[in-house]
């Protein structure tokens, strides 16, 4: 996929794309119905496939904690066979009306001949536009609309910010339901202060950026991959404040592995919260509880088939 950073004004294509419109912070199953037409209608009709979306830096709605780094949204919205994805400056696009925003982005720059957009969709000064306004403006350019209803999980609509509250709140399966893959959270691995090596199971450390959504703190089941493999991991999700507090990261234990990953990129997937997060009070219980972990961990793996796991 190739990413383009939108500047209003620049022509980007020639009339004929299919574009889904939408912040997609999660990329959950609702996001991923409304891609998956996106594609299909490019396929169509000969043309490349594209998503309009803005940047983090502008930040959520309402102060909300972003469910996915940028980078690694748009691996997903890559993963599902979108071609190009247009990142904009809200802050150059907020004054808009939605008439000049359908007229001169939409369709005058990016040249979209069809659009997607999702129920609750708003868009140009203020949210006065909404999906409605968007498939009136459309035809009036000569081009399609197609509006998506909710997509329910549980009798309610699937949407980020119940995606959100899930894994706040330690729900994980119910979140990677909604996701339609498990929740991970990717990075370099970094230098911890080698407690875990110390006492005998050495772990490896994964920052969670500012702005980040944070998981219920706590120990959860994790499959970690490391270059092309995948590995059975035990993750501290908090502070880890036994031998003194740190900021919140994701901390993991890697029940078959033991070469050195220091500086490599790994994917750690969150699969079920295991335990709440304890202050020990010696390296020996915290080796005890971690066994018990571990046991319970290769427990739960029985049922699991890697390659079932759909991961992103």
């Amino acid at each position: 996929m190739k990413t383009v950073e939108y500047k209003l004004g620049e022509k980007y294509a020639e009339r004929g794309c299919a574009l889904a419109l939408g912040f997609f912070d999660g990329v959950h199953k609702g996001h991923r119905e409304l891609l998956a037409k996106t594609v299909a209608e490019a396929r169509k009709r000969g043309v490349f496939s594209a998503v309009f979306t803005f940047r983090y830096a502008g930040g959520l709605k309402g102060g909300r904690n972003m469910i996915y780094s940028e980078r690694e949204r748009e691996e997903l919205l890559s993963s599902l066979g979108i071609d190009v994805c247009f990142i904009a400056d809200f802050s150059e696009l907020k004054n808009m009306t939605p008439e000049d925003f359908v007229k001169k982005t939409v369709v005058g720059d990016i040249g979209a001949a069809f659009a997607s957009v999702g129920y609750n969709y708003r868009f140009g000064r203020g949210g006065e536009g909404d999906a409605r306004k968007l498939s009136e403006l459309m035809r009036q350019e000569g081009a399609e609309a197609f509006i998506f209803d909710a997509y329910t999980e549980g009798g309610e609509p699937v949407s980020s910010t119940r995606v959100r509250s899930s894994l706040e709140s330690g729900r994980i399966e119910e979140a990677n339901s909604m996701l339609g893959v498990p929740y991970f959270i990717s990075g370099t691995v970094e230098h911890g202060r080698g407690d875990g090596k110390r006492f005998g199971f050495p772990t490896v450390n994964t920052a969670v950026e500012e702005g980040r959504v944070r998981l219920k703190s706590g120990v959860y089941l994790t499959a970690v991959k490391i270059g092309e493999k995948l590995y059975t991991g035990l993750t501290n999700a908090g502070e880890c404040p036994s031998f003194g507090k740190r900021s919140y990261h994701a901390e993991t234990f890697l029940l078959d592995f033991s070469d050195d990953v220091y500086g490599m990129e790994i994917k750690v997937y969150f699969l079920s919260f295991l335990r709440e997060e304890r202050v020990f009070s010696s390296a020996g219980e915290l080796a005890l509880q971690i066994e018990k972990d571990r046991a319970v961990a290769r427990e739960r793996m029985k049922n699991i088939k890697w390659q079932e796991i759909g991961l992103a």
